[in-house]
């Protein structure tokens, strides 16, 4: 897995650091990152300082995205989130399970769930069908990740691995294949049910 689970071992530490910088967004997209998204331009000389960080962050580069429209993708993506969302985020990979918000003292969590430690989500109580669509090549959501997942859900009809072996967390929203791999199985998965 990426930096997402580096970052992890940190997220207390780093979730009061920028909660008491005053920070509640991480990488908002601002005025000012669209103009300079040009550095990472195919001709620039910090174009591979911006694929790396793309990789880093996607798992390893594939070669469905066109190399001319990464300056369009970083000036836009990520577009922010909020501190809290992150912090659960990591705080769920490092707990390795999918919980509720853990406020970092049993008390409060105490208060908060009526429990000293955040409970889990009960993915059994989803009874929607669901279809789970995922890729191998996936740094941020894992095909182990996947089988647990669908192993606690009760209702899954379709567990989608995109074909192809190297297709990325990005190439889902971002690859020219991404139409026939992704999105007609998507549509007709919906239309099915």
């Amino acid at each position: 897995m990426g930096p997402h689970r580096v970052l992890s071992l940190f997220i207390n530490e780093l979730s009061e650091g920028l909660h008491r910088s005053g920070v509640h967004e991480i990488v908002p997209l601002t005025r000012s990152r669209v103009e300079w998204s040009g550095i990472c331009s195919e001709l620039s000389i910090l174009s591979p300082f911006c694929t790396f960080i793309h990789f880093l962050i996607n798992g390893p580069n594939s070669n469905y995205v066109d190399k001319k429209y990464l300056p369009v993708i970083y000036a836009h993506t990520p577009a922010g989130t909020g501190l809290h969302i992150f912090t659960q985020l990591l705080q769920i990979v490092d707990a390795e399970r999918f919980q509720a918000f853990d406020y970092g003292s049993p008390s409060r969590n105490h208060k908060e769930y009526g429990q000293t430690t955040p409970p889990p989500y009960l993915l059994s109580r989803v009874t929607a069908p669901v279809g789970m669509f995922w890729s191998d090549n996936d740094w941020v959501v894992d095909a182990k990740d996947i089988a647990l997942t669908a192993s606690q859900l009760p209702n899954v009809v379709l567990n989608y691995r995109v074909p192809t072996h190297d297709f990325n967390h990005a190439d889902f929203m971002w690859a020219e294949t991404a139409g026939e791999q992704v999105y007609k199985p998507v549509i007709k998965f919906l239309k099915s049910l």
